[in-house]
């Protein structure tokens, strides 16, 4: 593979679209408060180029497409699980949320439960974006590491950089005005994509054909079953698993700060509904394409761990595939292989700044939440620390993303929507549609045990049960005895 002049004038068009967009607006940002919400008076397009920049990152491109690489049409549960999600932040939470006059999840859940709860949910929840913006290193640097010879701990560090750049300057204003010139790039580089893929194979039924004969050509190689069929099924991984990731990704949207921050940055509700609607539209559209994308590669690469297992079974390696280091490498790879240059540094470059923005608005979540509920700043408050904090999350994703090197990076989302639900979740759905009828203390230990249970199912695989559905189980189950209690009273 290798990176010609054509590919880089297009990846140094599509990243210059966006951060001129992005840094255009943060021209405009003078304080701290328009830097967070955007004053509040944000149309469609930015709204949904708020959320967008978020909900469509390194996850619902690369890692989806290395989801369908190794286990097929399962992938797409992440992409589709946010565009369900996308439907229910806009009904009934968005006109709730913007009722409350807050600027976070957590001082929602404050306004309700106090202080201890507040911080608690804050340090929780800001665990689980950080799960998120590690997940996004990851995928930057899979995609540095195949346009460069760069090694890993270069391309996460030079991704961190990208982000703290675009983030820093223009705040929520930047993600917003962005994300609208990354939607267009992502529109255009899916269905190019996507259509790619059905030509190349003369339709799906060719792609399926190709991994039969690849999967075939594996398992007699390496030793090792590789069943086809797999790759058809919605659920390879499990129902309960994909269900549950799922449940995942549909919940932690509506209870995610940096999705939130769309609504509040809406000038109306009906504005911010709309932006939310037309952002889900847009990830079903890139969640198919990368998944199909995922699905080719798979009938013609194998990956460097099965080259090593080829060669230590003696047998020659096949001549009608060719070798790519990681699956997360499957996306970056057919851009540079199988397009033109110039349109596959386009796309490229839309993958990266994809990337870049999800990483930046994630972290802005993330900042708005330790700085508003864990230093109990106000959103005027001073815009040095807040771009402070920005930097400090950026560089502790990096040094962690470093150690997670090899993990799948959609399941690294998973887990970080799971732990956000299991922490903000139930709170903030019963103080905005059931206020006054659970105490804090009943409240707090729905939380703890919840978020306990979460990782305790996590980290023992004899548990077949997905953690997200004993963490909402144990805290519902909690919230309904305090709801009884207090009936009776």
């Amino acid at each position: 593979m290798t990176l010609q002049t054509s590919h880089i004038i297009g990846i140094v068009l599509a990243v210059a679209a966006v951060e001129v967009a992005g840094l255009w607006s943060g021209r405009r940002v003078k304080n701290a408060k328009e830097w967070a919400t955007a004053q509040g008076n944000a149309g469609v397009g930015v709204v949904s180029g708020i959320v967008l920049g978020t909900l469509i990152g390194g996850q619902s491109t690369i890692g989806t497409a290395q989801l369908a690489f190794s286990f097929g049409l399962s992938s797409w549960w992440f992409t589709f699980g946010a565009a369900l999600g996308c439907l229910l932040l806009a009904y009934p939470f968005a006109p709730a949320l913007r009722k409350t006059g807050c600027t976070t999840v957590t001082e929602v859940v404050r306004n309700s439960y106090g202080k201890q709860l507040e911080m608690l949910s804050s340090v929780l929840c800001s665990v689980g974006i950080f799960i998120s913006i590690v997940a996004q290193v990851l995928s930057a640097a899979a995609l540095l590491t195949t346009l460069m010879p760069l090694d890993f701990r270069a391309s996460a560090l030079i991704s961190v950089t990208l982000m703290a750049l675009y983030a820093i300057t223009g705040g929520v204003k930047s993600a917003g005005y962005g994300g609208i010139v990354k939607m267009i790039l992502l529109i255009f580089a899916s269905l190019v994509g996507g259509s790619l893929v059905l030509f190349y194979d003369n339709g799906i039924g060719g792609i399926y054909e190709n991994i039969e004969h690849t999967t075939a050509v594996l398992s007699t190689l390496t030793n090792q079953t590789y069943d086809a069929n797999l790759y058809h099924s919605v659920f390879a991984r499990g129902i309960g698993k994909d269900l549950g990731s799922a449940l995942s990704v549909i919940l932690g949207v509506v209870c995610t700060q940096s999705y939130a921050q769309g609504v509040w940055a809406a000038s109306n509700t009906r504005t911010s509904q709309k932006g939310i609607l037309l952002a889900g539209f847009v990830a079903v559209i890139v969640g198919i394409a990368s998944s199909f994308v995922g699905l080719y590669m798979r009938g013609h690469y194998f990956t460097s761990a099965e080259y090593d297992a080829i060669i230590q079974n003696e047998n020659l390696l096949p001549q009608n595939l060719a070798e790519i280091v990681s699956t997360a490498q499957a996306f970056p790879v057919f851009a540079m292989e199988h397009m033109h240059p110039l349109l596959g540094g386009i796309v490229l470059g839309t993958m990266l700044i994809t990337v870049i923005i999800g990483g930046a608005g994630l972290t802005l979540g993330a900042t708005a939440i330790v700085s508003r509920n864990i230093f109990h700043r106000s959103v005027d408050s001073s815009l040095q620390l807040q771009r402070g904090i920005l930097i400090v999350i950026l560089l502790l994703s990096a040094i962690v993303a470093m150690m997670s090197h090899g993990s799948y990076i959609n399941d690294l989302g998973f887990l970080s929507m799971g732990l956000r639900v299991a922490t903000v979740f139930l709170p903030l759905i019963v103080a905005l549609f059931l206020p006054n009828r659970i105490s804090k203390r009943w409240m707090t230990a729905s939380v703890i045990a919840s978020t306990a249970l979460l990782f305790i199912t996590k980290i023992q695989t004899r548990f077949v049960v997905d953690p997200i559905y004993s963490a909402l189980g144990i805290g519902a189950f909690i919230c309904l005895i305090a709801l009884c209690c207090n009936k009776k009273k």
